[in-house]
């Protein structure tokens, strides 16, 4: 792009949100304008700790938000983008159904919406759906392990969430998602997500299909948070190059079964 691009970084402070300053500062012809976070820190930008205040700023010249927020400012922040008229990248978890339908819906900016930009979480997807396709239909039980860092605040992961909604979607939509391990015999048709926070951990995801003595499973491993704050960034280079309307890892990827 000829011009320079100013982003603002919602959550800066976050784990996540400090990657993705540092990414996007060491990219040709991009800068943090501005950050959003929960508390007023003091750094080469103005932290904001509203996206209102950043709505006043006439100054600004703002080109793209980057979220990594928490699913409670998400609302804030989707309105600020379509204010401001400038596209809208977010990898928070735990969003609600409502306001991904609007995503869906709108076409007023430019939104990118994925709880896991990484291009090899996304191709690991892409596999366990292929498996799937020729193990589901034949009754086997279907697990996702998945195991992050002791600070990690949400469980499932969004990722574990994504896996679970492809392979029912791929599966037809005929499985119910069960948390953890419930008492009673197992039922079928069911995906079971269990979740483990151990400290040294960045992501680790296992998908397990076994019915009888047949047991196949299906690991991805993230050595560190870099992969997902690379991906985002290669998200974004996408996202500013489209019209508006909504946008996620298919449209960079293909289907899940492409």
């Amino acid at each position: 792009m000829g011009k320079e691009v100013n982003i603002v970084v919602s959550g800066c402070e976050g784990k996540m949100g400090q990657l993705i300053t540092k990414l996007v500062n060491q990219h040709p012809g991009w800068k943090v304008c501005a950050g959003l976070d929960v508390r007023e820190i003091k750094r080469d930008f103005h932290v904001y700790t509203h996206p209102s205040s950043i709505a006043n700023n006439t100054n600004l010249h703002a080109n793209l938000i980057i979220d990594f927020s928490t699913a409670s400012a998400v609302h804030d922040v989707y309105r600020l983008a379509k204010k401001l008229n400038i596209p809208l990248l977010t990898g928070t978890t735990k969003l609600g159904g409502g306001i991904i339908a609007d995503m869906k819906e709108q076409t007023v900016i430019p939104v990118f919406q994925a709880y896991n930009m990484s291009n090899s979480v996304y191709q690991f997807i892409q596999d366990v759906c292929h498996m799937a396709k020729s193990r589901g239909y034949q009754g086997y039980d279907i697990d996702i392990i998945e195991v992050h860092g002791t600070k990690k605040k949400d469980a499932p992961s969004g990722t574990a969430n994504t896996l679970a909604e492809a392979l029912n979607e791929v599966l037809g939509g005929k499985y119910k998602i069960v948390l953890g391990c419930p008492d009673g015999e197992r039922k079928p048709m069911e995906i079971r997500i269990t979740s483990f926070r151990m400290d040294g951990f960045a992501g680790n995801h296992t998908v397990i299909f076994s019915k009888g003595s047949d047991f196949v499973k299906m690991e991805h491993n993230a050595g560190s948070r870099e992969i997902f704050a690379e991906g985002a960034i290669k998200a974004a280079e996408f996202l500013l190059k489209q019209k508006p309307g909504y946008y996620n890892m298919s449209n960079i990827y293909g289907g899940y079964t492409d």
